[in-house]
């Protein structure tokens, strides 16, 4: 009786093991642009945005971001705006939930078609994602 409740108890265990090794994932849930008002000249401004959120809240995150805005011209991108920047949190409070990256905001010319790529990397976690946003 108790080789069983130590062999349950071993199972158990590795189970509960094997499922803290399966990998944190997150997935989209919001991307497109907004408008503002540009403080100093009064312009109308385009900026793009994503919304990520993990499936379960991870221990600690290590954010590697880059943006890139650009216009479509003749079939090709013109590089308008460039972003990169990392993020990282050695305190792995475990209370990140869902992440949001906002690129650099642009001036845009009436008819012209705009576009931003982002990529982001979590190297705590193992993940990457990139997505192509229109406007």
């Amino acid at each position: 009786m108790k080789r069983s409740i130590v062999f349950v108890g071993t199972v158990i265990v590795v189970a509960c093991v094997a499922f803290s090794v399966l990998g944190i994932s997150w997935e989209e849930q919001k991307a497109g642009f907004q408008s503002r008002v540009d403080p100093k000249t009064g312009e109308t401004q385009v900026g793009f945005y994503l919304f990520l959120e993990y499936d379960r809240i991870p221990a600690c995150t290590d954010l590697d971001t880059t943006w890139s805005v650009y216009i479509l011209q003749d079939g090709s991108e013109e590089v308008l705006a460039e972003d990169h920047y990392r993020k990282r949190h050695p305190s792995c409070t475990g209370r990140t939930e869902w992440i949001s990256f906002l690129s650099p905001f642009i001036t845009p010319v009436a008819g012209g078609n705009y576009g931003a790529r982002i990529t982001v990397h979590d190297f705590a976690n193992d993940l990457f994602y990139e997505r192509v946003i229109s406007y």
